[in-house]
């Protein structure tokens, strides 16, 4: 994977893009508790995260983790960061 992978704002309703990401790989992101909060599928190499769960609840503020997974193997595992005002 790309160095440069990332994610950014997009400062319209919550909404957050990954970019660089590898076609067919997973995004999964969970509470630093380690419940899953959603599981999406690259189609293309631009994701779009619209700051809901899979039960269409907004996240509330703090900390996440996502990992991106591609054949079956981590490729990249961060935290990010969630500010509801």
């Amino acid at each position: 994977m790309r160095e440069n992978c990332c994610l950014y704002y997009e400062g319209k309703n919550g909404e957050l893009t990954f970019k660089n990401i590898p076609f067919g790989s997973l995004i999964v992101i969970y509470t630093v508790s380690g419940e899953k909060v959603l599981q999406i599928e690259a189609k293309t190499n631009s994701v779009l995260w619209d700051g809901k769960t899979t039960s269409n609840n907004k996240v509330s503020s703090g900390i996440y983790i996502y990992l991106i997974i591609k054949d079956a193997k981590v490729i990249k595992k961060d935290k990010l960061f969630i500010i509801r005002k």
